[in-house]
């Protein structure tokens, strides 16, 4: 019986590999442009007679070689569709990913991940676990790729949900501190460098996300702009409130000072509230395991005792 096991198991291999190398190939059958290759030769040629490189492939040389090999594979199921392409970009801005290549990256990654986690779970079927049958190795087999296939995903929604709790978390003191500089004297663009010179250890986030609006203010785009920037890169109502409020402050003229102050105001309430919720919702998170662990022990501590003595007292009657 485990002969034949490990016979269907080994089947099972070769037919995951030969579809994987049936699919890759079609890919790459499929993705060959004969036009792009021929126009690409005459860059090339053109390059080579003038002995100026193309930005363009130079770029594409100096990508990691994975990327080149299994660039086919990856775009023809993963970036097929410009949409889920715009999506992922978007996430890997807001999980702090700017590279051009990341899309790419992020991309290959799912590909590779979801083609070795089964293979390693094939092995694992075939050397350790071959007692099992033949149902639930196809069933760990397909959930591994799955798992591997979605791995990358995971990680960039929960780099996304660290990143935005750190950056909400320090935005009050970066108000407070932008607030003294702008009371001071100072102008906007200033007092977010004062801000990310001060908080680069401190709160990370917050100062990379400024740094990135000065830098913007010093390639001339406004205000509003930036702000808005910063806003679609972080997504969250806290920056999307703060682009609104010095948008408005700069068309109708009023005090910048009053309005970080306000700004500053609002998010320390907004803390605090939701440090009141947390703290509200402490006792319903306690009750599971004070039923399930703290109560047994409690009545098995005062219920042993008097359950020993009564079966002694009947044992004595007997």
């Amino acid at each position: 019986m485990s002969t034949l096991l490990s016979n269907s198991t080994v089947l099972l291999s070769i037919v995951f590999f030969a579809f994987l190398l049936a699919g890759l190939g079609l890919a790459g059958l499929l993705n060959r442009d004969e036009g792009a290759r021929r126009m690409r030769s005459a860059v090339r040629t053109d390059e080579s007679k003038n002995d100026e490189p193309s930005e363009s492939l130079t770029y594409e040389d100096d990508r990691p070689r994975a990327l080149k090999i299994l660039e086919p594979l990856q775009k023809r199921l993963a970036q097929s569709d410009p949409k889920q392409v715009s999506a992922a970009r978007q996430r890997l801005v807001e999980a702090g990913y700017y590279r051009p290549s990341a899309v790419e990256t992020y991309f290959t990654a799912r590909v590779i991940l979801g083609a070795v986690f089964p293979v390693i779970a094939a092995i694992a079927m075939m050397t350790v676990y071959t007692d099992w049958k033949m149902l639930n190795k196809l069933l760990a087999v397909l959930g591994a790729a799955a798992f591997g296939y979605y791995l990358p995903a995971i990680m960039v929604s929960s780099r996304i949900s660290e990143r935005r709790k750190k950056f909400k978390l320090g935005m009050p003191d970066a108000l407070d501190m932008m607030l003294v500089g702008v009371e001071a004297g100072l102008s906007l663009s200033a007092s977010m460098k004062h801000v990310v010179k001060e908080f680069g250890h401190v709160h990370p986030v917050v100062a990379e996300q400024f740094q990135i609006v000065t830098l913007e203010f010093q390639a001339g785009r406004s205000r509003s702009e930036a702000l808005n920037g910063l806003a679609k890169r972080m997504n969250i109502p806290v920056t999307r409130t703060l682009a609104s409020m010095i948008s408005q402050s700069e068309q109708l003229g009023t005090s910048m000072a009053q309005t970080l102050q306000v700004m500053a105001q609002e998010l320390r309430m907004q803390r605090l509230l939701e440090a009141e919720k947390t703290a509200s919702e402490l006792p319903v998170k306690m009750s599971l395991p004070l039923v399930l662990c703290i109560f047994p022990a409690l009545m098995a501590i005062a219920l042993v005792p008097a359950i020993l003595s009564t079966l002694e007292f009947f044992g004595n009657l007997n």
